[in-house]
């Protein structure tokens, strides 16, 4: 059995005709995404393109650190002297299109499922994602981390450490908070790694029962160690939830004293299981229901990613729920969840594909 699960776990493949037509449809999906997202969505969704158009064009020097170095990175590639965001826009969806394009052409076991789910995502990446924004620059370190992940000829604790430098050279140069996911996705591992070696891998919940656990007690821990990263985390939703207080779908917190450890731990908790299953964005309307489906539909290919852990899918799982356990402590509404989720679309497709296999040599098909 493991000498053919070596052979058959290879997510490369010849592409199959079938395959490269289902997947050239992410193009005219792309220009529809384009025409939805300049026609139906109004001013307040551009307002952080905006402020990075503004630092590009030299129209002001405020905004955060997190805004200069996106702004920076964008002057270094406007090799087309673009001024505006529809430019910029229409610029990095033909970027950032071909090479996912180019990345799920190289994935071999796509079933009706992920092509399914590959058109949400292509659709969602498109909208919130491929424009003057953070989510460009993240897209680039996720890309070096699935390439990580890609290389067969590395062990999977080679994987974990070395995309974990990644994400520490990305929290010091942008996002500082992603310090954590480091944190969160090295504890799923060597917890899945345990239930795996244990035979003990159908319980998902069981799972991120102790990584929560363990992820509290590490940053309580870290209260003596570095006491300043860890006011500044406990109080990032403070400032969220005042400046997004008229926000639709603002996650806020049960409990306002979030200095309190119990307080910010119960809240933490509670926002977690929130972003997991969003079933309150029914009370905001019908409109919402696509982001209800397709936040279910990434809890599914997690679970089910976690029933079927194996060597092969173990670090791509890891860091999926590392990085759902790392939203609970920052994330204020729930568009803001679906825009930084959407990015991980490789990380999922990828879980899935390599779950496929696994189930077919399971049942014998190869």
């Amino acid at each position: 059995m493991n000498k053919d699960m070596n052979k058959t776990t290879n997510t490369n493949a010849v592409l199959s005709k079938n395959q490269f037509f289902a997947l050239l449809l992410i193009f005219p999906l792309a220009i529809f995404s384009k025409i939805f997202q300049y026609l139906m969505l109004g001013e307040k969704y551009f307002i952080d393109s905006n402020k990075i158009l503004n630092l590009i064009l030299g129209n002001t020097n405020l905004y955060g650190a997190s805004y200069h170095v996106t702004a920076e990175f964008f002057k270094f590639i406007n090799i087309f002297n673009l001024h505006s965001l529809l430019s910029w826009s229409v610029y990095l969806a033909i970027i950032f299109n071909l090479v996912f394009f180019f990345l799920l052409c190289r994935l071999r076991n796509l079933k009706q499922f992920d092509y399914l789910y590959i058109y949400i995502s292509i659709f969602l990446l498109n909208v919130f994602a491929f424009n003057l924004n953070k989510e460009i620059l993240q897209l680039i370190f996720f890309f070096f981390i699935y390439i990580i992940f890609k290389k067969e000829k590395y062990s999977n604790v080679k994987k974990v450490i070395l995309s974990s430098i990644v994400i520490i050279i990305e929290a010091m140069t942008f996002r500082t908070y992603y310090i954590l996911l480091v944190v969160t996705f090295s504890l799923t591992f060597m917890i899945l790694n345990y239930m795996i070696k244990s035979k003990n891998r159908n319980n998902t919940l069981k799972l991120i029962f102790f990584a929560v656990i363990l992820f509290l007690a590490i940053l309580n821990i870290s209260k003596y160690i570095i006491p300043s990263m860890y006011n500044d985390l406990i109080n990032v939703r403070n400032g969220y939830e005042v400046g997004l207080a008229d926000a639709n779908t603002l996650i806020k917190s049960v409990f306002s004293n979030n200095d309190n450890f119990l307080y910010y731990s119960l809240n933490y908790i509670i926002n977690t299981v929130r972003i997991f299953f969003p079933f309150e964005l029914l009370n905001k309307g019908i409109k919402y229901f696509p982001f209800i489906v397709y936040q279910l539909f990434n809890l599914y290919i997690i679970s089910r990613g976690v029933k079927n852990a194996n060597k092969n899918n173990i670090v791509c799982v890891s860091f999926l729920i590392g990085y759902f356990l790392l939203s609970g402590t920052y994330e204020p509404d729930f568009g803001s969840v679906i825009r930084h989720e959407s990015v991980l679309m490789m990380f999922f497709v990828l879980t899935n594909t390599m779950t496929n296999v696994f189930q077919d040599v399971e049942n014998g098909k190869e």
